[in-house]
């Protein structure tokens, strides 16, 4: 099902190219942006995205209270502003006035409160609100305030994550597990025109949006996983921004071509592997850790990535507020792990074998393939199944695989480690079904602990254990590389979620 689907979207995109009959300056002319979508698409439910695909459609249609730009600055959106108790618990947002939602209804501060419990009650995004202990709302008032147990860095980031929803028509629109699908209605400048699962996503402007209005009448965001089809489509002006991962000779040619504006951006993104830890043979340490020294990470980033990508041992990276550097305990060496896996009863690789799940057609299966080709050296019989994005979620979250390989964009706090480590995060990203209760209560005390250097050492000795269990097999964190239309008053953000409204047509 997903080989059709997969060709459809390379069959539309391939059309596209074929019936290109427009200039990059006609694409201008017709008040339409193309962006392409290198990964598959799932939802665009605001509290229900787990890809960071779907949160860039989510934040078209919808807002959060505040968010950050590029250089940490607070930028205030559905609220005006916020005020802090004397003991730093509590914090009191004001509301925007006048703000209303796509189908009319004004946004009230019951519909601030309900997304932000809503947030808490997701799977995807629980073990970010974590931090909070209520949220009582006063509409009277318009403004919502939220209370942490005790004084903690971390709450306006976790605000940023939250994107505010009408309670009442979720309530009236969501399914029976309380999920919204691809049904939408944000204060966003924009809303949903059309869906179509894994070929396009069009929205068209808010006639009633609130704020500045787009520039820019309609978004259309194409499914485009070939690197040359979308070489093409872009030099033809059929697509107006795009992300390049791969083939450096492609990206050469576009950063020498004067119609096209690029940048080459660090991101705070980690592809890794997920042992599953609960099934065999990833109880076994030793396997793991032999798994983890025969991942050679720079060749990887020349085969998935063309070169464009750092390193990394660790799922956190150092943008990160209390980031610590350790020391890897498994390093790439062959040798040892040879001997670990003859220490694990698998000598030569003998009787070892096991199944590699991945996104189909996306980088993350590059990685695999390759991660699959250095096994075979060691005598390991490693079956590489590529798999839709929704399946592979759901079988990470439910712990139904043995090996899988993902990637994610942290928050810029380190208190997302428990996303990864944390007991009660199992069933949601803490795929690797990690579980330690030491670890969890280190974790606790190190999210509200506000001295800085003291709390570095104690992420420093929590990544320290984490690592020697090896439940994750980080690879490297990669370089985003965006080129758009010179004709286009655009500047993309690396640790803001794109907003398109923003742009405009020269």
């Amino acid at each position: 099902m997903h080989n059709m689907k997969r060709f459809f979207a390379l069959l539309m995109a391939a059309a596209m190219v074929l019936a290109m009959a427009v200039s990059a300056t006609a694409t201008a002319a017709d008040d339409t942006l193309r962006i392409r979508v290198n990964d598959s698409f799932a939802t665009l439910d605001p509290q229900g995205w787990a890809l960071d695909t779907d949160r860039m459609l989510c934040r078209q249609v919808y807002e959060p209270l505040v968010e950050y730009a590029d250089d940490t600055t607070e930028l205030f959106v559905l609220a005006s502003g916020y005020t802090i108790s004397d003991d730093g618990k509590s914090y009191t947002f004001a509301l925007r006035s006048g703000v209303n939602f796509s189908n009319g209804d004004p946004m009230t501060a019951s519909d601030v409160k309900f997304s932000i419990e809503r947030a808490k009650n997701s799977a995807y995004l629980s073990s970010m609100m974590t931090l909070i202990e209520s949220v009582v709302a006063d509409d009277a008032a318009n403004t919502v305030t939220v209370t942490m147990p005790t004084a903690a860095p971390g709450l306006i980031e976790a605000m940023s994550y939250v994107y505010v929803v009408n309670q009442d028509w979720v309530e009236q629109n969501a399914d029976e597990t309380g999920a919204l699908g691809v049904k939408t209605c944000g204060t966003g400048a924009y809303m949903l025109k059309d869906f179509t699962q894994d070929v396009s996503v069009t929205f068209e402007k808010n006639p009633g949006y609130w704020g500045t209005p787009a520039n820019i009448a309609n978004l259309q965001f194409m499914l485009v996983t070939d690197e040359n089809t979308a070489l093409t489509a872009f030099q033809a002006g059929e697509l107006d921004v795009a992300k390049f991962s791969t083939n450096s000779q492609n990206w050469a040619g576009i950063k020498s071509n004067a119609a096209f504006t690029t940048a080459e951006l660090a991101t705070n993104h980690v592809t890794y592997f997920v042992f599953n830890m609960n099934q065999a043979p990833f109880n076994d340490v030793r396997v793991r850790q032999a798994i983890a020294c025969a991942a050679n990470r720079e060749d990887m980033i020349l085969f998935a990535m063309d070169g464009f990508g750092a390193p990394t041992y660790s799922v956190v990276t150092p943008y990160m507020t209390g980031y610590a550097e350790i020391e890897p305990s498994c390093n790439y060496d062959l040798d040892r792990a040879a001997a670990l896996l003859a220490e694990a009863g698998y000598p030569n690789g003998a009787g070892l074998s096991f199944e590699l799940q991945t996104l189909a057609g996306s980088y993350f299966e590059d990685c695999a393939v390759a991660l699959q080709g250095a096994l075979q050296m060691l005598g390991i019989d490693c079956t590489v199944t590529p798999l839709e994005a929704n399946t592979l979620i759901g079988n990470g979250m439910s712990g139904s695989f043995q090996m899988l390989t993902i990637g994610q964009s942290n928050t810029y706090d380190m208190n997302w480690l428990s996303t990864y480590y944390g007991t009660e995060s199992i069933g949601a990203l803490n795929m690797a079904q990690y579980s330690d209760a030491a670890v969890d209560e280190k974790m606790a005390a190190a999210a509200v602990c506000t001295d800085a250097e003291a709390r570095v050492a104690m992420y420093k000795d929590i990544l320290t254990t984490v690592d020697a269990a090896c439940a994750y097999l980080p690879l490297f964190n990669k370089t985003l590389c965006v080129a758009w239309n010179a004709n286009l008053d655009y500047a993309h953000s690396v640790h803001q979620v794109p907003n398109y409204a923003v742009a405009s047509w020269k």
